[in-house]
C-alpha cells in the first residue's frame, strides 16, 4: 500500500474524518454541557477503567491548539506500582510537493500484579470469588475498583476451573454474578467487555434460560451454567476476573 495511492489517501481520510467527528460532537456537547467559553471544547471517549479525552482551544489569534490526553484508574492500594512504558516513534513521507513528519505516541500499561485473595486458574488469569451479596451493578463496581471485572467464561476449561473454585465455598448464594448482559437490546447479550457473548467460548446455559426481561444481566448456577437475573434486584456472590 502506497501513502501517496490517491484512493487510499481517500479512504484514510474518510476514515479519519469520521473518528474526528465523532470526537468533536462529544467534545462540544461536553462543552455545551459544563458552560466552556467559547473558541474551546472537550470531550472523550472510553472503555472501563481507560479513556481517551481530546481538548482544544482556538484563541484569539487564531491559533488552535490541541491536547490529547490518555487516562488509566487503577485501584489503590494494590501491590505493586503502576508502570507506564512511553515509545516516541519520528517518521515523516513525501506526497508530490507535500512532505509530511509524524510523531506516533505508543503508550503500554502492564496489568498490576493481583490483589489480595486472587488466585490463578485457567488461563493463566486471576480470580476472586466475593462472598458478600451484591446486586450485578455494585458487584460490577466492585470488580472494576480492584482493576478487575466480572468475570467472562471463554471455555470449558475456564468453566471446569471456576466449578472447582465455587465448590470450595460453603453457604454461597444460589447463583453467582458475572460478567454479561442483554441491557442495550434484548435477546442481544454482550459481556462486560463489550464482545458478543456467542462468540466468547462459552455459552451453556440452564435449562429454562434465558428467561428474558426484565432479567438482563448475567449470572452461573453452581454448576456453572448461564442464567439471566434482574440487575439490581438480585443480591448475590460473585467472580471477578482480572487479567496476568
Amino acid at each position: 500500500m502506497k501513502l501517496c495511492d490517491t484512493g487510499t489517501l481517500r479512504l484514510l481520510h474518510r476514515w479519519l474524518s469520521c473518528v474526528s467527528a465523532l470526537l468533536l460532537a462529544s467534545a462540544v456537547a461536553e462543552a455545551q454541557q459544563c458552560g466552556g467559553e467559547s473558541g474551546a471544547v472537550a470531550g472523550g471517549v472510553g472503555v472501563g477503567a481507560t479513556r481517551l479525552w481530546l481538548s482544544g482551544e482556538h484563541n484569539a489569534t487564531g491559533h488552535w491548539t490541541a491536547t490529547l490526553r490518555l487516562e488509566k484508574d487503577s485501584a489503590v492500594g494494590r501491590p505493586g506500582r503502576q508502570r507506564l512504558q512511553l515509545q516516541l516513534e519520528p517518521s515523516s513521507w513525501r506526497c508530490g510537493s507535500t512532505r509530511t513528519d509524524a510523531l506516533q505516541l505508543t503508550l503500554h500499561s502492564p496489568p498490576l500484579p493481583p490483589g489480595p485473595d486472587y488466585q490463578q486458574l485457567a488461563g493463566g488469569h486471576f480470580y476472586k470469588l466475593h462472598t458478600e451479596l451484591l446486586s450485578w451493578e455494585a458487584a460490577k463496581r466492585a470488580c472494576e475498583a480492584e482493576g478487575a471485572f466480572l468475570l467472562v467464561l471463554n471455555s470449558q476449561k475456564e468453566a471446569d476451573a471456576i466449578l472447582r473454585l465455587v465448590k470450595e465455598y460453603k453457604g454461597l448464594s444460589e447463583w453467582l454474578h458475572i460478567g454479561f448482559h442483554d441491557k442495550d437490546r434484548e435477546g442481544h447479550y454482550l459481556t462486560v467487555l463489550g464482545d458478543l457473548l456467542s462468540q466468547s467460548g462459552y455459552t451453556r446455559w440452564e435449562q429454562r434460560d434465558p428467561t428474558g426481561d426484565p432479567e438482563d444481566c448475567g449470572a452461573i448456577s453452581k454448576t456453572v451454567g448461564l442464567v439471566d437475573i434482574t440487575c439490581e434486584n438480585h443480591k448475590m456472590n460473585f467472580i471477578c476476573e482480572q487479567f496476568s
